[in-house]
């Protein structure tokens, strides 16, 4: 056991982990949420901010999902997460306006850096405010 926790590590911290583990953090930190919902819960939003400079991958992703463009991605996405009982929403999960600073605040920002689509605080704000 003690050897492939050292070998998860070491992979999980030569991946970067992405964007959603920047806010997964703080979900788990601070309302104690669990790893894959507070990881997958801003999926959808994250998504939504790349696509645009990520447009000659989404083709492949839209067919992934079964889907023809963002809108529907970002709903099979919450479709998926909702039929396997996760919240798709900050306030099922308890939060509140009020919380989006501490969020904020508490991010990861170097796994924010690398999204193809920079992303400052407030647009930060803005997209968990979509998901409240």
């Amino acid at each position: 056991c003690a050897l492939a926790a050292s070998m998860s590590g070491a992979a999980y911290s030569n991946s970067r982990p992405n964007a959603c583990h920047a806010i997964g953090g703080p979900l788990t930190l601070y309302w104690g949420i669990e790893h894959g919902q507070a990881v997958g819960i801003t999926l959808g939003g994250f998504l939504r901010h790349a696509a645009p400079a990520i447009a000659h991958k989404t083709d492949a992703l839209w067919n992934a999902l079964g889907v023809s463009d963002l809108d529907a991605a970002v709903e099979r996405i919450r479709q998926i997460m909702s039929r396997c009982g996760l919240e798709t929403t900050l306030s099922g999960l308890g939060l509140a306006e009020r919380d989006i600073d501490t969020i904020v605040e508490n991010t990861i920002w170097s796994r924010i850096d690398p999204l193809p689509e920079q992303m400052d605080r407030s647009q930060l704000r803005a997209m968990l405010a979509s998901i409240l």
